[in-house]
């Protein structure tokens, strides 16, 4: 299965770019975006927020590792010359 996903700033002419692409292909709308490779998109006042943080759990539950606190560490900080 091949997956596109389509982003304009307008509505309008994201509805032209799949009324074109339905005329010439055989597709399919999923709806609006929420879950694609891992990554985890949502939009808030028009601004798309993407994070991985589902993906980040299904690692730690598969792990073994869900349950686990985090350790702080200090690391030796230099500049970069």
């Amino acid at each position: 299965m091949d997956n596109m996903i389509i982003m304009r700033s307008d509505m309008a002419g994201i509805q032209d770019t799949k009324t074109f692409l339905h005329e010439h292909l055989d597709i399919r709308n999923l709806g609006t975006l929420k879950y694609f490779l891992g990554i985890e998109f949502a939009c808030y006042s028009g601004e798309i927020v993407i994070n991985q943080r589902k993906y980040v759990l299904d690692l730690l539950h598969e792990m073994g590792l869900l349950g686990c606190k985090p350790n702080v560490s200090s690391i030796e900080s230099r500049p970069n010359f």
